[in-house]
């Protein structure tokens, strides 16, 4: 299932070029079917029915060496970060540093649930329909993402030291969380079976039929949640395209709006014009006609004064000019 093995079908880059550059196990054998004892092995050595965990959720015997504790006990620092599953508690773990890795560095499944944020985000991290509601979601909200995260840590950090690193990424495996793009990318395809997978396991243990019995209804449930997924995608991306006719709608009546808005800023701008014009032309008026009115007043003024020296000069004229009307008058009668 990885382009390095020969699948075009499979888009794993990174995966392909880790393998061009590492190790590439074209054969690989594995002592136990089964997540817990299989690594039991692979951390002590001992078969699964001599360390103690021959069965899922079965803790590694208390006098049982792994290669943690061997190799620090000679001076190489160990890191163990991922997946554990070797401590007899449930799935995730218990979140304890077992002797012979660093603690500061240690991250199982415990340690990634007890680091989110709310019982909620617990809740979508278990659920594979959850790469399906609303935007999904992100690469960082993902196990493998954290662990990644802190392997590279521990690398920058202990650059200069002789060090065993164990990255134990729980992905691909269910609920198979990923980020929206990665969740469609093989929504249509439908793998070829193999001559393994098609194995009747007739001449097999009971114990391996017996796993094969549990994997096929696991399969089946794994199909329903498949189905439920694409529903749920399904109904996200109608809800989305409504939630997106809205929002087009809204931007519509938004960019209307902005228009409206700036032709009656417009319209403003030139209503504020035509009434500054008026205005100006108004003062100019008012100032040509209070200047009128007081050249006007200047005027009137003059001719106060020119009346009252004329009526001053009539008074001082007055009886002189009746004198001589009465010697006029008298003249006259005694001219008769």
């Amino acid at each position: 299932m990885l382009g390095c093995y020969g699948n075009p079908a499979m888009r794993t880059p990174n995966l392909d070029a880790l393998a061009a550059q590492g190790v590439r196990y074209e054969y690989a054998y594995s002592a136990q079917p089964v997540c817990g004892p299989a690594r039991s092995l692979l951390f002590t050595g001992l078969f699964p029915h001599e360390n103690g965990s021959w069965g899922n959720c079965m803790p590694l015997g208390a006098d049982v060496k792994t290669l943690g504790q061997r190799l620090s006990s000679h001076g190489v620092r160990c890191a163990y970060i991922g997946k554990w599953h070797l401590d007899g508690g449930d799935y995730f773990g218990n979140g304890v540093c077992p002797e012979g890795w660093d603690p500061e560095y240690w991250y199982d499944m415990k340690c990634y649930l007890d680091e989110l944020d709310s019982d909620a985000d617990r809740l979508r991290s278990r659920k594979a329909a959850t790469c399906f509601e609303g935007d999904g979601i992100t690469a960082d909200f993902t196990f493998g993402h954290r662990v990644a995260d802190r392997a590279l840590r521990y690398i920058q950090n202990h650059q200069k030291d002789d060090f065993f690193l164990t990255v134990s990424f729980d992905e691909p495996h269910g609920p198979s969380l990923c980020p929206p793009e990665y969740a469609r990318m093989y929504q249509d395809y439908e793998p070829e079976l193999t001559p393994a997978q098609q194995d009747t396991l007739e001449n097999k243990p009971m114990y391996q039929k017996l796993w094969a019995q549990a994997a096929a209804s696991q399969a089946a449930g794994a199909a329903e949640q498949l189905a439920a997924a694409h529903q749920a995608l399904e109904a996200g991306e109608a809800d989305y395209a409504a939630q997106q006719k809205e929002f087009d709608d809204a931007q519509a009546r938004l960019q209307a709006a902005s228009e409206a808005l700036a032709q009656k800023k417009q319209e403003l701008a030139q209503a504020e014009a035509a009434y500054q014009a008026q205005k100006t032309a108004a003062e100019q008026a008012l100032a040509s006609a209070q200047a009128e009115l007081d050249t006007a007043a200047a005027t009137l003024a003059e001719k106060e004064q020119e009346l009252e020296a004329g009526w001053a000069e009539y008074n001082q004229q007055e009886p002189d000019a009746q004198q001589k009307i009465a010697d006029a008058e008298d003249k006259v009668a005694s001219a008769q």
